[in-house]
């Protein structure tokens, strides 16, 4: 979930108060991200029961490797990749 107050708004807080905001904005965080689970795997039901979908799970190793190729002609995008990569983990 994405929190945003103005850096003023949050300056004229004290500690109490932004330390109470930060604690809600991070449950408001794992709510949503379970409410997001849930649409997923209820999606992916409907699309396996009602449209014959299939899903087949990657190996991420495996896919790196493939991909090795498409990041040694690109080195110049290696940042960006590993700052994709640290969200992932």
């Amino acid at each position: 979930a994405l929190f945003s107050i103005s850096a003023v708004t949050w300056g004229k807080l004290n500690a109490d108060q932004q330390a109470v905001i930060k604690e809600a904005a991070k449950a408001a965080t794992d709510v949503a991200r379970l409410a997001t689970e849930e649409r997923v795997k209820s999606a992916k039901t409907e699309l396996v029961e009602k449209h014959g979908m299939q899903f087949r799970a990657l190996d991420k190793k495996e896919l790196q490797a493939k991909l090795r190729p498409v990041y040694d002609k690109y080195p110049d995008l290696k940042p960006l990749v590993e700052l994709c990569d640290s969200y992932r983990q």
